[in-house]
């Protein structure tokens, strides 16, 4: 009689377990939103850095593009937009070699700071995350040219990092 108590018990907690769940999952790569298809607008530019808002648009593309749960689609097409800001840029000096002439800037810092929502055809807002902030440093070059394409594959790190997050906090559902 005892026997057929036990074997109640357990049965009553294994039911129970199996009802109730455990507490354990799985991770995936699917979003907590249920949409797919998603066009990717260009970054609004809040800054006075000319062109900046480009590299966030296109790192943002290409993170939807080798998503294997989103679809990039055309607006028109899609069932919500990702859309960002771009809110604020600045490069200032953090190194100053010094040589014959005087003090030279031999290395700068950029910042930049965004915030990316995603949007239905109706405005309403499904997700939002920001404001997300990265850095990089970037040398000087021995010429003008040369210093801005040293900053701009900086920003373009910086973009690429950025979107990097947004993913992960997408993806968590932040």
């Amino acid at each position: 009689l005892w026997r057929s108590a036990i074997v109640r018990a357990v049965l009553a907690i294994m039911i129970a377990t199996a009802v109730s769940g455990c507490g354990y999952r799985f991770r995936t790569d699917t979003p907590a939103i249920s949409v797919r298809r998603v066009a990717v607008l260009p970054f609004v530019n809040d800054t006075f850095e000319v062109g900046i808002e480009t590299p966030f648009t296109e790192s943002l593309r290409e993170i939807v593009l080798r998503s294997s749960v989103l679809r990039l689609t055309p607006h028109r097409e899609a069932e919500a937009a990702l859309r960002g800001r771009v809110l604020g840029f600045s490069a200032y000096p953090i190194a100053f070699p010094g040589s014959a002439t005087g003090v030279r800037v031999g290395a700068y810092r950029a910042s930049a700071s965004i915030e990316v929502e995603l949007t239905r055809a109706d405005g309403h807002v499904l997700w939002r995350r920001g404001p997300l902030a990265r850095d990089a440093e970037y040398l000087t070059g021995a010429t003008a040219m040369a210093t801005d394409a040293n900053k701009n594959r900086a920003v373009r790190q910086i973009a690429w990092e950025l979107m990097g997050d947004v993913r992960a906090a997408f993806l968590r559902g932040q």
